[in-house]
């Protein structure tokens, strides 16, 4: 049991939300205090429930010389939107990162020679917008959470095929983001280089930013290899869970939906022929996904 952060999530269930916002700015703060000319930062900066968690205590653990954070908004105008999204939800907790993120926006902009090293991570588009759901209910459907915290699942169902019904690859968070955050922020245009399907990650050098892609599907695999060629590390870093949905307390209820929330088979090839998933996930896996979420599987395990 890790009684460190049990005891956190205690405190922070007991404290109300202005009062951790304000210590969630002051950690903020210290960022400015940091030298990212001569001590480069590690950022872990991807889109959420992608399994960055998990990346996030691992990096950290590994014992970085710089700060690691963890974030998913760095463009202004995205990072605008969604701290209103929270302001608008006056009774939903402002997230760390937000913080973080609106002091790392300026550090960026005034250390341009610094030796950025960033991580990200991609994940099935329809898995990741599930796992997001039960992770904010109160963000995507605020109607559907009991006030004892439980989702009508059913609710739940109808809410999620319907958003994958309208899916607009224009307008779709997952397939844009890379667009919309990684290529104006710092100028890499992923879709650029040919990701290596087998390899599963893929390690990208322009001029003083280094980033390095995994693909979460196969972090188990790929891990421990990827980090230590991409830190230069002298010995593995095992990979430690952390924020997996399957654990929480909505546990049996995300389980239930992934087993048997059943999508139409064009909404999913829909989904599933867009450049962001042609790009890092081969045909043969589109079709297992697509298959996987459009076939009763109410009597099978996940």
């Amino acid at each position: 049991m890790n009684f460190g952060s049990n005891m956190k999530r205690t405190l922070a269930n007991l404290l109300p939300n202005p009062i951790i916002e304000c210590i969630f700015r002051i950690q903020a703060a210290g960022i400015h205090l940091e030298n990212f000319s001569q001590r480069p930062p590690i950022l872990i900066y991807q889109m959420g429930k992608v399994g960055s968690s998990s990346v996030y205590n691992s990096v950290k653990n590994a014992g970085s010389s710089g700060g690691v954070y963890q974030i998913h908004f760095l463009n202004k105008e995205n990072l605008e939107q969604i701290s209103k999204t929270y302001f608008d939800q006056s009774t939903t907790l402002t997230p760390k990162h937000i913080f973080f993120s609106r002091v790392l926006q300026k550090k960026i902009a005034s250390h341009p020679e610094a030796a950025w090293k960033i991580i990200t991570i991609v994940r099935d588009p329809i898995g990741r917008v599930i796992s997001d759901f039960f992770e904010n209910p109160g963000i995507h459907a605020r109607n559907l959470v009991g006030i004892d915290g439980r989702i009508d699942i059913d609710g739940a169902k109808a809410y999620l095929q319907k958003r994958f019904a309208d899916f607009r690859e224009s307008e779709d968070y997952v397939c844009n983001w890379f667009d919309r955050e990684m290529k104006p922020t710092f100028g890499i245009d992923v879709f650029a280089y040919d990701f290596p399907h087998s390899d599963g990650y893929q390690i990208i050098t322009e001029n003083t930013i280094s980033l390095l892609i995994l693909r979460m599907e196969d972090l188990s695999r790929t891990f421990e290899t990827a980090i230590m060629q991409f830190l230069h590390l002298p010995k593995a870093v095992s990979l430690s869970k952390a924020n997996v949905g399957d654990t929480k307390e909505y546990a049996t209820q995300y389980k239930g939906i992934q087993k048997t929330i059943l999508l139409p088979e064009n909404v999913c090839r829909r989904i599933y022929d867009t450049k962001y998933a042609k790009h890092f996930y081969d045909q043969t896996t589109r079709e297992q996904f697509t298959e996987k979420w459009s076939t009763n599987r109410s009597n099978t395990s996940i």
